[in-house]
């Protein structure tokens, strides 16, 4: 498939949280939102969704601590991956 979404991500003030806005999700019906963490190869699901937006809690590696982030979204169509997967957005979130 040639379908690629867009991610936009920004992290709040505080709370771990990131409010996430998929765009070019054709005939999507969900999506899910993976994240990496710095120095780290592994990458975990975060949250999925449907719609374009959602605002998603980022499960700190070290609570109280600040930590820097890759996310990535991946859409789905009949539960089924659909598409390619977006480009990365890097972020700080905060306690």
């Amino acid at each position: 498939e040639n379908v690629k979404p867009t991610l936009t991500a920004e992290a709040a003030r505080s709370g771990y949280l990131v409010a996430v806005v998929v765009g070019n999700r054709a005939e999507a019906s969900m999506w899910k939102v993976f994240v990496r963490r710095s120095g780290s190869e592994a990458r975990q699901e975060a949250a999925s969704a449907t719609g374009k937006s959602a605002d998603i809690r980022i499960a700190p590696a070290a609570a109280g601590q600040a930590e820097k982030i890759e996310l990535t979204v991946r859409l789905y169509k009949n539960n089924q991956p659909y598409g390619q997967e977006s480009d990365s957005v890097y972020l700080t979130i905060a306690p």
